[in-house]
């Protein structure tokens, strides 16, 4: 059989622009640092590259016109709204009026030069003059690091733009393969890049509740800065009937109602999209558009995404964002201020948690037994701010809807924790995110395997699809069983918080 190169085994990566360089010696040298083979190398194909016996280079020279050159640009780019043109801009500077305007976005144009000046000689430590020829290709993978942008070059071509460079620079918020630890590195491709959740100590521009603001700032977090507070006034309406019991019926049905919700309250409304199907006389006008994402080529036309440019926010945010973060620091009280101090870290290891939950294995049969001999009878006292009571009647009612309070939920001696929504305990009790259960085995023994570090077991979904007016079976099989955490560093078979 012969082997045929596809996109797959293209040299480059996804989003990776080809080598720049003045001369053929230039690239060769760039080239003889890579090891082509391992390039080409894909974890998820069948084939297995032994040698390469010949190769070749596609060279495209590039026009001898620095960027930030004046020239003269197309009128639709000049009437567009959602562009900033600049013209006749001296000594080559376009790009650094660009970037002025980009980081100073509420500027006066006519102190644009002196900005785009001043973070001119930042980056170049000297002031510029008409001796300068503009910004070469090799410079901006530095220019982007220095100032924390991601810069593209396009080329007009007649009417159409066609992209010159993708900036390879990723936000502080996307993580990528070299982020990952050596383990997980193993299952990732090298060009891997997530804007999960992740398990991090630092944090930008990020809101917190009062209570858990004072939480972490108590236990030595650093704030740098506060620029904004909203205020609530507290209300407890809610518990007018909680000590009736004839009005439990009544009660959990608000309860059921209140928990309902939450999670639809924090919708992103600024991640949906609007489609539309356009034909090549419109094609100009809607790449130009200033809320443009992207279009893909149709057998006739093209579909088009754009963002939303505007919408109602109609939900209430505030619930849900209070509800997620309450619960976080709940999650965080009950270990480092109920847990690990009544509760020596040789008697315990926690195993999962989740939003309002927590598995953790201890050395006793009863949580009772692992307590710590001096801090008994504090324990005793304290246990009721943690968990529900059941001694009366009228203490149950009224702990079954304060919130905060935990339960049992399971006891077990068993509990094999892959990865997020991928965890075992019994063949009642267990969670496979992906596969479905009443088409696959799930067994103890798969979770095993995934923890000895096979990751290759293979698991079958079925289902209908809808597909141009028709309906069609289809049947997908992945490796969903496997033990893989891009979330946090693994190590082994503990994790630890990202440096992100």
């Amino acid at each position: 059989m012969q082997f045929y190169p596809s996109v797959n085994t293209s040299f480059f990566n996804i989003n990776e622009h080809p080598l720049v360089s003045n001369t053929v010696d230039g690239v060769l040298e760039k080239l003889g640092g890579d090891d082509i083979l391992e390039r080409l190398k894909r974890p998820n194909s069948k084939w297995n590259i032994d040698s390469i016996y010949e190769y070749v280079l596609l060279t495209t020279p590039l026009e001898e016109i620095p960027i930030g050159a004046s020239i003269t640009l197309p009128d639709f780019i000049k009437k567009s709204k959602g562009i900033f043109s600049l013209e006749n801009i001296p000594n080559n500077m376009c790009l650094w009026y660009c970037l002025a305007r980009h980081k100073f976005s509420d500027l006066q144009l006519d102190r644009l030069a002196t900005k785009a000046k001043e973070l001119f000689k930042s980056y170049y430590t000297f002031k510029p003059d008409q001796s300068y020829c503009g910004v070469e290709m090799q410079e901006l993978d530095t220019i982007e690091n220095h100032f924390d942008v991601n810069i593209n070059v396009y080329r007009f071509n007649g009417t159409k733009a066609v992209m010159e460079r993708h900036s390879k620079k990723t936000f502080e918020s996307t993580l990528t393969y070299n982020d990952a630890s050596r383990e997980t590195q193993e299952q990732l491709e090298p060009n891997y890049k997530s804007k999960k959740l992740i398990g991090s100590m630092f944090g930008k521009k990020m809101m917190f509740p009062t209570e858990l603001l004072k939480w972490y700032l108590e236990h030595r977090l650093i704030v740098t800065n506060i620029t904004y507070a909203v205020k609530y006034e507290r209300s407890n309406e809610r518990r007018a009937r909680d000590t009736n019991p004839n009005h439990k019926l009544r009660g959990d049905i608000m309860k059921l109602i209140g928990n309902a919700p939450y999670g639809k309250c924090i919708m992103n409304f600024l991640k949906h999209e609007t489609v539309k199907i356009v034909g090549q006389d419109t094609y100009n006008k809607n790449v130009r558009r200033n809320n443009y994402l992207g279009h893909q080529d149709l057998v006739e036309g093209y579909e088009f995404r754009f963002s939303k440019t505007s919408f109602k926010q109609s939900l209430s945010l505030h619930i849900g964002f209070q509800v997620y973060q309450l619960a976080k620091l709940r999650m965080l009280q009950f270990y480092y201020d109920f847990i690990d101090y009544y509760v020596d870290r040789s008697d315990f290891q926690y195993c999962i948690m989740d939003t309002d939950s927590a598995y953790f294995a201890i050395s006793g049969d009863s949580l009772q037994d692992v307590v710590k001999p001096h801090l008994f009878n504090e324990f005793q006292q304290q246990k009721k701010y943690w968990f529900g009571r059941d001694d009366t009647p009228a203490n149950k009612l009224y702990d079954s809807r304060t919130p905060g309070l935990f339960k049992l939920e399971y006891k077990g001696d068993c509990v094999i924790s892959l990865a997020s929504k991928m965890h075992y305990c019994d063949e009642k009790k267990f969670s496979s995110k992906g596969i479905s259960k009443n088409q696959n085995e799930i067994t103890k023994q798969k979770y095993l395997n995934a923890l000895s570090g096979n990751g290759g077991q293979e698991f079958i979904n079925n289902g209908f699809r809808s597909y141009h007016n028709q309906m069609n079976t289809y049947s997908l099989t992945n490796t969903a069983i496997k033990l893989f955490n891009d979330k946090q560093l693994r190590v082994g078979y503990e994790t630890f918080p990202t440096k992100l």
